[in-house]
């Protein structure tokens, strides 16, 4: 599905709906004003004037970190101060994560800040936090998870290489909640990392493949093929635009996430639109509303017309019942739609699209248009277009009944079907166990001989010149 021109897979969807999304976001949410927070880069270079200590060539930010740190300066609490300034607040980034989840909140997050805690006390939501080192198990939790702990404690934030390579390996714990999470049933969405991010290294090495096919990350298009290269599935958006991510990360929530009673509005609200749209937006509300048997039920009852009937029959929604599959209650729902709105009024159309079907009908649409055929206010001229699309061979004998009184009500002019139908009624199969004689076979006929009996008694009425003598197929 495409929202504001991005482009989002079906996995990820069904993850949405189905409330199984994890979101894990980076330093680049809380970047943006009115918080402008420091990058973990930014934050070491921050270090690096407050301590005089140079950061080397040759150093990573958190090796820096780790030696600044064995000089004797506290960089934990350092980082902690700068990232506690009174003045920073949330911004709209925290706001989008947090409305995204309609129930349970489920974020993992490396920041350190409390903006995403800010937010949720200003929308006055709830959510369970928990923070490194105490975290929860991967694949079985909800609220918001600091990953690398936060600025209430700053002995315990991982910040230096030090700190990595205990929470990482060797005590590991880190490490078995992104394993457990990474093979849980949850799909995980990576927001604002870059490729450069050094938590992006320690990540990949707790995959437990390279598969991606449960994770997915926001990146432009120039470095889309570097995440594939670390098991991440890459969602591409304008490169720098993160407006675009954020506004189109609600508008899905919104879109999938709806519940009943924002469904029966928009499906009210569908039902007086053009359905010609060429949106996908539009089509996954289609789709959505036809595969709920009560939002189904709502639509069939407002939507008319002919338009509405091409655009369900060009998207394949008619499809079960022009083939010779059972029908299920959404099919019923269609038939019966159909019958309301086209066979009758749009006679031409329904032909064109049985034309287009090859002329299958299922047994229920066929029973439908018996129907119409029988109803006593159908026009001659709609009787003779949606007689011919009837399968004589396999009705059953009170349909077969109808419609010979069908026939004879507008004698002459459908007598040659009453012929064919009554033809096909006498069909018999030879019972080849059951050998009278050398020169005698037992018969089975379709029906059963009081009925064969009855049906005769109604043909018989029609004045059978010119018709051709009904024969017996074998």
């Amino acid at each position: 599905m495409i929202i504001q021109n991005i482009e989002y897979p079906e996995l990820l969807i069904e993850a949405i709906k189905n409330d199984k999304l994890v979101i894990f976001c980076g330093a680049g949410i809380s970047m943006s004003e009115p918080t402008n927070l420091p990058s973990f880069n930014e934050l070491s270079e921050k270090i690096a004037e407050l301590t005089n200590q140079e950061k080397r060539n040759d150093e990573s930010d958190e090796q820096y970190l780790g030696r600044v740190e064995n000089l004797g300066h506290d960089v934990h609490s350092e980082v902690c101060n700068i990232l506690s300034e009174t003045q920073t607040q949330p911004n709209t980034n925290h706001e989008t994560l947090i409305d995204f989840f309609k129930k349970d909140i489920r974020i993992v997050t490396t920041n350190y800040d409390i903006m995403l805690e800010s937010t949720l006390e200003k929308k006055d939501r709830k959510a369970r936090i928990y923070s490194y080192p105490a975290l929860p198990y991967g694949d079985k939790f909800n609220g918001i998870v600091h990953l690398h702990g936060k600025v209430n404690n700053p002995t315990d934030i991982v910040l230096t290489d030090s700190d990595f390579g205990k929470s990482y390996m060797y005590r590991g714990n880190i490490t078995m909640f992104l394993r457990d999470l990474f093979e849980s049933e949850y799909t995980v969405l990576f927001i604002g990392y870059s490729y450069n991010d050094i938590v992006m290294k320690y990540f990949t090495r707790s995959l437990p493949d390279l598969s991606g096919k449960k994770r997915y990350i926001f990146t432009s298009n120039d470095q889309a093929s570097n995440y594939k290269l670390l098991g991440l599935t890459p969602i591409i958006y304008e490169k720098n635009n993160y407006k675009q991510i954020y506004d189109s990360l609600l508008r899905i929530s919104n879109l999938v996430t709806r519940d009943d009673n924002s469904w029966s509005l928009r499906i009210n609200d569908i039902s007086e639109e053009a359905p010609n749209k060429i949106n996908d937006e539009f089509d996954f509300e289609i789709k959505e509303i036809l595969n709920n048997i009560h939002y189904s039920n709502q639509f069939f009852a407002k939507v008319k017309g002919r338009d509405w009937a091409e655009f369900l029959f060009n998207h394949g929604y008619f499809d079960n019942i022009f083939s010779n599959n059972d029908v299920n209650d959404f099919g019923i729902q269609r038939i019966e739609w159909l019958s309301r709105e086209i066979i009758v009024n749009e006679t031409e159309l329904f032909l064109r699209f049985c034309y287009y079907k090859d002329f299958i009908l299922s047994k229920k649409l066929q029973v439908e248009i018996i129907k119409i055929i029988c109803n006593h206010n159908t026009k001659i001229r709609v009787i003779e277009k949606l007689i011919n699309l009837i399968d004589f061979d396999n009705l059953e004998f009170i349909w077969i009944g109808q419609l010979l009184d069908v026939c004879y009500s507008n004698t002459p002019k459908l007598d040659f079907v009453a012929s064919e139908i009554y033809s096909k009624s006498l069909s018999f199969v030879s019972n080849n166990k059951s050998i009278i004689s050398a020169d005698k076979i037992d018969i089975d006929f379709k029906f059963e001989k009081y009925v064969n009996e009855h049906l005769w008694e109604k043909y018989k009425l029609f004045d059978k010149t010119g018709l051709s003598t009904p024969i017996c197929t074998i």
